[in-house]
This record gives structure tokens, C-alpha cells and sequence, in this order.
């Protein structure tokens, strides 16, 4: 089955004037929301990734303590997350945030604000980050999904 454009076409040119720009705006509103529903469920924008080097993994109290500040700074009600975890044996886990409550700009500036706080996570064990992870790198890991507010 092929799409035959010159039908279209003459469908188009058949709709009264004022009805294309309106049909133009129904079509790009359900483009874009099909295309944030895909994104929203298909990957996390980023994730902090807990490692453990034989004793455990860092402590997330300076992430929670850079986030608790960027929220206050932007003033962000509350952002989504998932813990995804246990993933190894010594407490290996992480944290996807889909970072859908935000704006381009304020994602960003959130990502690199994560990149600068996992760099200073190394009291035991090593923290790193991810971007564009998709889900399913963790549905075969065996980890429990654990939704967080922060």
C-alpha cells in the first residue's frame, strides 16, 4: 500500500480556507504529543549511576542537596524520578529522571549540575551519569523501579 500525494493534494485544495489552518494546528498538536508520550516512556533524559569499588556505594546526600537547591533557585514544585535498584551485589543502583516536567534550557542546566555533583561523589565507590538511557537497559536486570520525588 502507497500514499498517493496528488489525491491529497486535491483533498486539500478542496478544504475551505479557513479550515486548513485549523486542521494544520490539530495535526502539529497531536504530532507533538505522540512524539512526547514516545520520549516520556521510551527513555530518562539522564541517570546517576551508583558504582560500588569493594565497599559500597557513594552517598547521594550532596545530590540531594544540589537538587533541593536547584529546585528552590528555578522554582520547580517537584521533580520525577525512578530508583532503579539493587543492580549488583554491593548496593549498586540508580536513578532515572524522564526530566519531563521541565523546559530545554532548565533540563540543561539541571544535567550539568548533575555531571558537576556526581564528579565530587566519591566517598566510596564512583558515580557517574548517563544521558538519553533508554528503559529498557534495565528491564532485564532483575531491579525493582521505585518511583521519587525530590
Amino acid at each position: 500500500m502507497h500514499f498517493n500525494y496528488n489525491a491529497a493534494l486535491q483533498q486539500l485544495k478542496n478544504v475551505p480556507p479557513y479550515r486548513l489552518p485549523f486542521f494544520l494546528l490539530v495535526l502539529m498538536t497531536v504530532c507533538i504529543s505522540l512524539k512526547t508520550i514516545a520520549q516520556d516512556n521510551d527513555s530518562f533524559a539522564v541517570t546517576v549511576n551508583f558504582h560500588s569499588i569493594c565497599c559500597g556505594v557513594p552517598s547521594d546526600q550532596l545530590l540531594n542537596k544540589k537538587i533541593s537547591a536547584f529546585k528552590i533557585k528555578y522554582r520547580i514544585r517537584r521533580i520525577e524520578a525512578v530508583r532503579i535498584g539493587p543492580l549488583g551485589r554491593e548496593g549498586e543502583y540508580s536513578i532515572g529522571f524522564p526530566l519531563k516536567e521541565m523546559n530545554t534550557v532548565i533540563k540543561r542546566l539541571f544535567i550539568r549540575l548533575l555531571g558537576n555533583t556526581v564528579k565530587q561523589m566519591n566517598d566510596r565507590g564512583i558515580a557517574s551519569i548517563a544521558i538519553n538511557v533508554s528503559r529498557s537497559v534495565f528491564e532485564n536486570t532483575g531491579a525493582n523501579s521505585t518511583p521519587v520525588f525530590y
